[in-house]
């Protein structure tokens, strides 16, 4: 719904741009139909950037409105869903710069310079200043305390050059080549010099094209400003997540697909052969429609969309670590194992084993390799982020008479484990008389004291 709700304002704001109905019609189409939208669409977690881009686009059109007859209301709720946006996604900030260099493409520094033209992107930008410190900022702090700080790059590092030249390329590549997109993208397999090369080379004609066609007021002008304006909160400039992702180029494709509409030679006449230009236009748009139909059979559920990932993506462990929580939770240990197994080293090599790992193994049979894999969480956190890890591992080694650690950081973080289960009460009750002989066998006495005197007495 928001979708079609976004493709009626993307018409209704490049038609102010481009002042031709053809050319917006199919410019909104492309949009619309293009599978590079699908991670935006169908990702529910991704619904923020769809309503982020209905308060923009309804902001830019009261604003549009505003140029061509000013009129105090179309202030008011230009900056009545400016502040939507707002509450939607921090990109919300790029709201000021484009409705103030629009009001500049349209009239200059005479425009600009009465107040009714200057109150609102001055206020926009008040906003966006005391919004950058309390939202980005902390979005940055909370990136650098959950990831290891050599990965947090800045401008000074030559590699977040490279990061983001790099990411220009592959989403321009993925415009015009929309096959085979994935949920994630990892920057050491794009490291051949001539992708970086090419990044560097589309952003300078992509920055050259803004300078001519402003001077020469060229109609793509306009869109292409648009479109560098939106793309450069996830240009990599400010630290991302991750690499790329195709949902970055939701806003900045419409600018590019009508702006790259203007370029076409204008000497043709389209009206002499408008039913084969009309044709030519149905089959691309139903070309586009047909793949964004087959990308969106990906996103139905985990294992769909990162199955055909195992192999290409089998280094970096994400895909095994999602398609085998996946597998897990519908029941298909076995296959769940194997994933597991197949990922082992890509998993740990970057992340932490999911206690889901732990939990298919001994489903499937193997108690001791569920053991070591939560002996292995436990290790690598002081308190892990699954509270099932103590509990399992408690109930896995009382269960099937497995060695409690004895000595060493082995002990303590097991024994650790165990007095976080003792103090939450996580463990059935009915099994702490059996917990507590465990332990009394292992010459635990400590931990096998604590759960005797939770056990139930017997009548």
């Amino acid at each position: 719904m928001l979708q079609c709700i976004n493709a009626c304002l993307m018409y209704k704001v490049l038609l102010r741009w481009l002042e031709k109905r053809t050319p917006t019609l199919v410019a909104a189409l492309l949009w619309a139909s293009h599978p590079l939208l699908v991670e935006s669409v169908a990702w529910v977690t991704n619904l923020k950037t769809l309503t982020f881009a209905a308060a923009l686009l309804t902001a830019i059109l009261f604003w549009e409105n505003h140029l061509r007859a000013p009129k105090r209301y179309y202030i008011a709720f230009s900056g009545l869903f400016a502040i939507l946006a707002f509450g939607c996604r921090p990109e919300a900030i790029i709201i000021a710069p484009l409705i103030l260099a629009r009001t500049y493409w349209k009239g200059g520094w005479p425009l600009l310079r009465r107040p009714i033209y200057w109150v609102l992107p001055i206020g926009l930008a008040i906003l966006s200043a005391i919004f950058i410190p309390f939202v980005i900022g902390s979005h940055t702090t909370a990136l650098i305390a959950i990831n290891d700080n050599s990965t947090i790059t800045t401008l000074k590092n030559l590699e977040h050059y490279q990061q983001i030249f790099t990411a220009l390329a592959l989403q321009i590549w993925h415009i015009i080549s929309p096959n085979n997109l994935n949920p994630a993208y990892y920057e050491e397999q794009y490291r051949a010099p001539y992708i970086l090369i090419s990044g560097i080379l589309i952003a300078a004609v992509w920055l050259g094209a803004i300078l001519i066609t402003w001077r020469t007021k060229h109609p793509g002008g306009w869109p292409l400003t648009f479109a560098a304006i939106c793309y450069a909160p996830a240009s990599g400039i400010e630290y991302l997540p991750r690499f790329t992702a195709d949902t970055y180029m939701y806003l900045p494709l419409a600018g590019l697909l009508a702006a790259s509409i203007t370029f076409l030679p204008q000497r043709i006449n389209y009206r002499e052969r408008a039913h084969f230009w009309s044709l030519l236009t149905l089959l691309v748009i139903c070309a586009l429609a047909t793949s964004s139909f087959i990308q969106n059979q990906r996103w139905r559920n985990t294992i769909t969309l990162w199955e055909p990932l195992l192999e290409s993506t089998a280094e970096y462990g994400q895909a095994h670590f999602m398609v085998g929580i996946a597998l897990t939770s519908v029941g298909e240990y076995d296959k769940a194992v194997k994933i597991f197994d197949e990922g082992y080293h890509g998993i740990t090599r970057t992340l932490t084993p999911p206690v889901e790992m732990a939990v298919a193994y001994a489903s499937a049979g193997n108690p001791i390799r569920a053991y070591e894999i939560l002996m292995d969480i436990l290790l690598r956190s002081d308190i892990p982020s699954d509270p099932r890890t103590d509990s399992l591992l408690v109930i896995l080694a009382a269960k099937n008479k497995l060695n409690w650690p004895d000595k060493g950081r082995f002990n303590e973080v097991a024994n650790k484990a165990a007095w976080r289960v003792y103090q939450a009460r996580s463990l059935p009750q009915q099994l702490h008389s059996e917990v507590s002989k465990y332990f009394y066998h292992q010459q635990q006495d400590d931990l096998g004291k604590l759960f005797a005197n939770t056990a139930p007495r017997s009548k």
